[in-house]
């Protein structure tokens, strides 16, 4: 149980924000033997890392699936004693649409991406790819700052010059609107080269029975987090750092501001360095979720009945990029009827209808799919709408370079408050562990 704590006079951590970074932190600085407090304004933990029960369903409300191949978040399984009774590897397959039609595929069998691509394009894409990647140095999927190799042209530019436009269309494109509500005009190459690696590796999606919410709940629980405190603003004096909540001021040695950006510029009065100012300008990308629960009638179609979700590509697309099928994720209790289905929508549609009410995005939604899942509208027995207005950090061109800037800058240059988020390392799950850990060892070796 998390506990609601009475803070202290003085802290020698704190750390502000208890999402996936904010956890990672504390917990980090507890197995060196450092304890630390975590404040979160809202009343639950995980951030975009959060479920929900709906009609007996477990539903995903932000991020929906974790990768095989994320080390760090593997590890903290491990750690957690999370195993094969809570731990789900989806179903294997997906889908990419193309002509209408939903096309099932194996990214660990490139071969199966024929549906979508010409073969002899796709031998050649695939045969490429191996070659640039397996003649890498080792490198951590988890860090952004270790690839800034990568960081010299966007994914557009790269991939107009180097493969074949029907790869761009029907690979790049729909995975990272589907992942990260991001463009490749827009877009580093850096994100392409990451999920090229995720491919070669043969990553699977996993899941957690209880959904992924349970996650950040388990390290929670082992950590001094106090729920509903919002912080109002952060100010350094004389090396100590004097945060600001409803009606009281917390002291400490250290900060850990593991809010996403916007909210950590509102929070810090002054940022400490042009590289601070920098990362705290970070923009995001914004995404909502529809969570839908069918009646019992409702039945998928053939070709989707074993695939874990289905990427629609911007040439085929509504305001919906990707669907999410919960049962091929993880089986649904005992005696829970209907179905559950998440639909993503992507940032230009969840930004035009950020503002709209329930029903006008539910609409929008229902008329995306209807291709794809023809009686969800009419099946469609409850539903839930979340909104993200910062779903993703961005990852322009550039970005890789100026965070190993700042990383190199913070190493040499002791500030009180520390960063953390996965607009400080890969923008998904994994590069928030990874960024809470890192500021934590920072922290660490400061408190020495």
């Amino acid at each position: 149980m998390i506990m609601h704590t009475s803070a202290r006079k003085s802290q020698p951590v704190v750390i502000i924000g208890a999402g996936m970074a904010g956890l990672s932190a504390a917990y980090n600085l507890k197995q060196q033997g450092i304890e630390a407090l975590v404040l979160e304004a809202s009343g639950r933990v995980g951030g975009r890392m959060t479920s929900d029960v709906l009609s007996g369903h477990i539903v995903d409300r932000g991020a929906q699936f974790i990768s095989s191949e994320y080390p760090l978040i593997v590890d903290l399984f491990s750690r957690l004693r999370i195993g094969s009774g809570e731990l789900r590897t989806t179903a294997p397959r997906a889908a990419i649409v193309r002509g209408d039609t939903p096309r099932v595929v194996r990214f660990d069998r490139p071969l199966s991406m024929r549906k979508l691509i010409n073969l002899s394009v796709l031998l050649t894409y695939w045969r490429t790819m191996r070659e640039r990647l397996e003649n890498l140095p080792a490198r951590s999927p988890s860090d952004l700052s270790q690839w800034v190799d990568f960081d010299t042209e966007t994914l557009d530019s790269w991939c107009t010059r180097e493969v074949d436009q029907s790869i761009i269309d029907y690979i790049y494109e729909p995975l990272l609107q589907g992942r990260y509500f991001q463009t490749p005009d827009k877009t580093s190459r850096v994100i392409g080269a990451v999920l090229e690696l995720l491919v070669l590796r043969e990553a699977k999606m996993l899941s957690l029975s209880h959904g992924l919410g349970s996650f950040p709940e388990m390290l929670a629980a082992q950590l001094d987090v106090s729920l509903n405190t919002p912080v109002q603003a952060i100010e350094v004096t004389d090396k100590r750092v004097h945060i600001e909540t409803s009606g009281r001021t917390i002291n400490a040695g250290q900060v850990i501001c593991a809010t996403p950006a916007p909210v950590a510029r509102r929070l810090i009065a002054q940022p400490s360095s042009r590289q601070q100012e920098w990362i705290l300008s970070t923009q995001y990308s914004s995404s909502i979720v529809v969570s839908c629960i069918t009646t019992a009638d409702f039945r998928l179609p053939r070709r989707l009945r074993r695939v874990y979700g289905v990427l629609i590509p911007a040439r085929e697309r509504g305001a919906v990029a990707a669907i999410s099928i919960e049962r091929n994720k993880r089986k649904p209790a005992k005696g829970v009827v209907g179905q559950a289905v998440n639909l993503l929508f992507s940032h230009e549609a969840a930004l035009h209808l950020q503002q709209g009410d329930d029903d006008e995005v539910v609409a929008s939604a229902m008329a995306s799919v209807n291709d794809y899942l023809p009686t969800l509208s009419s099946q469609l027995d409850t539903y839930r709408v979340y909104r993200w207005p910062m779903a993703v950090p961005l990852t322009p061109l550039g970005r890789a370079v100026e965070l190993q800037a700042y990383r190199k800058h913070c190493k040499k240059h002791v500030s009180p408050i520390i960063l953390a988020g996965d607009y400080l390392s890969m923008p998904n799950g994994e590069g928030a562990v990874e960024s809470g850990m890192w500021a934590a060892r920072l922290a660490a070796a400061r408190a020495v």
